[in-house]
């Protein structure tokens, strides 16, 4: 993403809205950067600052996300805030805790928007509440996937939320759907964001081995961004389909994930590779260290025989 997506976003909000940048103070940024709270409060004032209430860090109000109001209706924002915090959000592609969550237009005031932001990671399934932070980009970015009518719904009062996406590609731009949001729950949104630390972890893997120099790896990306623009839903379907072969271990099912990605996504059909997901689904040994003794010729010959319709696989 670039400084002139969010310039652009910024630019289109109607002139009875406020703009609103979202970040997480659990990522780390430099003590003399500009989007540190306290140099925040100084360039915007107190009253443009607030904490956003995590039901599960209500101990630690320094540790909840930090709603920042960039501008009021009628107001131009700052663009060294605007230009810093697309840079940062740009950066912060290649960090698991992302500090940069995006930004918010809306017609309601800061602590109303705080409050809703709250409101809106609160998940029923049956009688129980979950709090789930949706905020996170990464989180955000898998619902939609997973239920694009729910995240649309859930923004409520926020019409539009800019989103640094994953991958390091295009924005987000998420926009408030028609009616009240639902806090039931599906099942698959569930099952999604159970997984979604476990597609932080392959995410940061797959950026690694995209630096590296691996001769079999016939389907590494090789587009313009970071990763592939649909990057989260992909790692998360390689995760589901890892688990679906027997394994249980998260080691195991980011090792299996990765070597797809990469190498090919059927890799798991060549019996040789298939007895080894299955050694480690049974426990006997970690799949990384199966998949070790492999050579980079034996993992060439496996995805020739993969791509090769007309080759049998032994």
């Amino acid at each position: 993403m670039s400084v002139q997506d969010v310039e652009a976003f910024a630019q289109q909000r109607s002139a009875e809205e406020y703009l609103y940048l979202l970040l997480d103070p659990l990522a780390q940024c430099p003590a003399d950067h500009p989007l540190q709270p306290a140099a925040l409060r100084r360039a915007l004032g107190e009253g443009a600052v607030t904490h956003v209430p995590r039901q599960d860090l209500v101990h630690d109000s320094t540790s909840c996300p930090l709603l920042v109001q960039l501008a009021g209706p009628g107001e131009v924002p700052s663009d060294a805030l605007l230009e810093s915090s697309a840079v940062y959000a740009d950066a912060d592609a290649h960090y698991s805790k992302r500090l940069v969550c995006g930004w918010l237009t809306s017609s309601l005031a800061l602590e109303a928007i705080a409050s809703h932001v709250a409101e809106m990671c609160i998940f029923v399934d049956g009688t129980q509440a979950t709090f789930i932070p949706v905020f996170e980009p990464l989180r955000l970015e898998l619902l939609a996937a997973s239920d694009r009518a729910s995240a649309q719904s859930r923004l409520g009062p926020i019409r539009e939320w800019l989103l640094p996406p994953s991958s390091g590609a295009d924005p987000i731009l998420l926009s408030a759907g028609s009616g009240s949001a639902d806090a039931t729950v599906k099942r698959v949104v569930l099952e999604v964001q159970r997984e979604a630390p476990l597609v932080t972890l392959l995410l940061s893997a797959w950026r690694d081995a995209l630096q590296s120099d691996l001769p079999a790896a016939a389907w590494a990306w090789r587009g313009n961004s970071v990763l592939p623009p649909n990057a989260a839903t992909e790692g998360f379907r390689h995760i589901r389909q890892a688990r679906s072969l027997g394994l249980s271990s998260a080691d195991d099912v980011v090792v299996l994930a990765l070597y797809r990605l990469m190498l090919h996504p059927r890799l798991h059909e060549h019996p040789m590779i298939a007895e080894r997901i299955g050694r480690a689904a049974r426990g006997d040994r970690p799949l990384s260290d199966l998949f070790a003794p492999i050579t980079d010729a034996q993992w060439t010959d496996v995805v020739r025989a993969l791509m090769d319709p007309r080759k049998t696989i032994q």
